[in-house]
């Protein structure tokens, strides 16, 4: 069963205190705004300073989040993966020492589909090492994400403190 928790993540130190060895993370985010992409890649490093090796994956399908975040990303992400069956090595890319990114990729035109696709477990036993976390950023008002937060051991809602209800 899912575990679902809601965080104010000014302090990322305590968020990943709290996820503690946690191997497979939803962040649902209102929007890929600055503050709530800066939330979520805040956690993603405080994951890797910690010793910990991170994939964070794009799953905002109607706005994607790490598009602008690196310039290297390549155009296939993890919709192909996940729907047309790419190589996870061949879309991630090396963003810090320990801190990797997988971008949306190719647009998704049924979003039910990808999300419950079989292929997502791929993508969340990426790395067989305990010390691997992925973080999945998500769209908090998705209707279709189900089948995806049922594979992922926690969810956390990244919100400012007035949004935290």
């Amino acid at each position: 069963m899912t575990d679902w928790s809601i965080f104010n993540p000014e302090e990322p130190e305590a968020v990943v205190d709290r996820l503690g060895k946690t191997r497979s993370v939803g962040i649902l985010l209102r929007s890929p705004s600055p503050w709530a992409l800066g939330s979520a890649l805040s956690i993603a490093r405080e994951f890797a300073r910690r010793g910990r090796r991170v994939l964070l994956c794009d799953g905002m399908v109607q706005q994607p989040a790490l598009n602008g975040v690196a310039a290297g990303l390549p155009d296939e992400g993890l919709s192909d993966v996940v729907l047309y069956g790419a190589s996870l090595d061949r879309v991630r890319y090396e963003l810090d020492d320990g801190l990797q990114l997988i971008g949306l990729g190719t647009p998704v035109v049924c979003v039910s589909k990808f999300y419950s696709a079989d292929a997502w477990q791929e993508v969340l036993d990426a790395d067989p090492d305990p010390a691997c976390v992925v973080l999945v950023l998500l769209p908090g008002d998705e209707p279709a994400l189900n089948p995806l937060v049922e594979r992922l051991q926690t969810v956390v809602r990244v919100a400012r403190s007035p949004d935290l209800s």
